[in-house]
């Protein structure tokens, strides 16, 4: 029920044409294969409409009016919300999302701590339970006018997030990135 693609580039455009500054959060779930293959797409469908459900929540609880959530398809969410709630937005949603994403898996699995799903050659391969990665963009550390330069930022922060074990939030640290000087009035 999440807004989709259109909608979210609608308000990244209007965004960035005002030139507003944001924090866009694109939650990426890892993992989430294996659960289908272990669970079934119908039990898949559930942890997506629960990552939705907890979003909103949290967003109500710890965001900003005018905050928006979007659904860009299969595993993959993105939200923006203002600078100063995006540490608390970020925070609130991983520590949810994993307390909570255990209600979903069998005693067993959540026992050992991952599921066993078979591989193409037939071999049961072992997939930890899952997780969350979120990109963390902020529009103040960067010159960003343009969504393809947004959608490249995010891109590199997944990655480097896919790389790390369980829940994590990823923001770029590079020198380069830090927030960029503002301008008005008082000098």
């Amino acid at each position: 029920g999440l807004p989709g693609n259109t909608a979210i580039e609608m308000e990244l455009r209007d965004l960035l044409d005002r030139g507003q500054d944001f924090a866009l959060l694109y939650m990426d779930l890892d993992n989430f294969k294996a659960y289908n293959d272990t669970y079934s797409y119908r039990a898949g469908d559930r942890v997506i409409q629960f990552t939705a459900d907890l979003l909103e929540r949290l967003f109500n609880n710890h965001g900003s009016r005018g905050d928006f959530i979007g659904h860009i398809g299969g595993d993959d969410f993105v939200a923006i919300t203002t600078l100063e709630k995006a540490d608390a937005v970020c925070n609130a949603f991983v520590a949810a999302f994993d307390a909570t994403i255990l209600d979903h898996y069998d005693p067993e699995d959540r026992a050992r701590g991952y599921v066993e799903v078979e591989n193409r050659r037939y071999q049961l391969e072992r997939f930890p339970l899952v997780s969350v990665t979120v990109a963390l963009v902020e529009t103040d550390r960067y010159s960003i006018d343009h969504i393809a330069k947004l959608n490249d930022v995010v891109a590199e922060l997944k990655k480097r997030g896919k790389q790390i074990p369980g829940s994590v939030i990823v923001r770029d640290q590079r020198a380069g990135a830090a927030p960029l000087p503002r301008t008005g009035s008082d000098g």
